[in-house]
């Protein structure tokens, strides 16, 4: 009776780290992701930022030829 018992805490047991594991692998894809499109959106920022400066400057270029 008591092996049984004892059987049943660790089945029990076994159970509820299966279900932390599980929990903890989407935990951690979730989290790879989030930091995969954290990083992408940062480098649409600087691509952008860079393709502004790239605008800007071509313009005051443009602007200085015309003026001569």
């Amino acid at each position: 009776m008591k092996a049984e018992r004892v059987v049943l805490d660790v089945r029990h047991i076994l159970a509820q780290l299966d279900i932390r594991f599980e929990q903890y692998e989407e935990w951690k894809q979730l989290t790879e992701q989030t930091e995969h499109t954290e990083r992408l959106d940062r480098r649409m920022e600087e691509t952008n930022w860079f393709h502004e400066q790239s605008a800007a400057g071509y313009s005051y270029e443009m602007e200085a030829r015309n003026a001569i």
